[in-house]
């Protein structure tokens, strides 16, 4: 009965072994989804700028984000995506894109539809990534 136990444990201590084993060979890289980080070279050091296009709306009575633009991206981000999400706080109130930035970098445009109130934009977030 002892023995069978000791063969049990040995066996159990085995696979916890191999897993614990896998999975400290894991790596997070900028390509891989995972918890943890990597630094990633930017394509656009100086950073971008933001503008947006508000209009009313009628039926809800209040200023809306229609439109973002980011410009001021550097010809190194060619052929980049970008994304953006508008936040109030910290929630997310619209995402759009993927956009895939021109040779010669510049700017991309974004709709948002629908649009969402001028008033609870607090903040946003630009990604731009390969």
């Amino acid at each position: 009965m002892k023995k069978r136990f000791l063969i049990a444990g040995i066996a159990a201590a085995a696979v916890f072994a191999t897993v614990l084993g896998v999975a400290a060979s894991l790596g997070v890289t900028s390509e891989n989804l995972g918890a943890g980080s990597d630094d990633v070279a930017s394509c656009d050091p100086n950073g971008v700028t933001t503008s947006y296009t508000v209009a009313w709306d009628n039926s809800d009575k209040q200023f809306e984000v229609t439109q973002v633009t980011v410009s001021g991206i550097a010809s190194e981000c060619a052929d980049h995506n970008v994304q953006i999400a508008l936040l109030s706080g910290s929630s997310t109130l619209a995402t759009a894109g993927p956009q895939t930035v021109g040779s010669s970098g510049g700017s991309v445009n974004f709709s948002i539809s629908p649009g969402v109130p001028a008033a609870q934009v607090t903040d946003i977030h630009v990604t731009i990534y390969k």
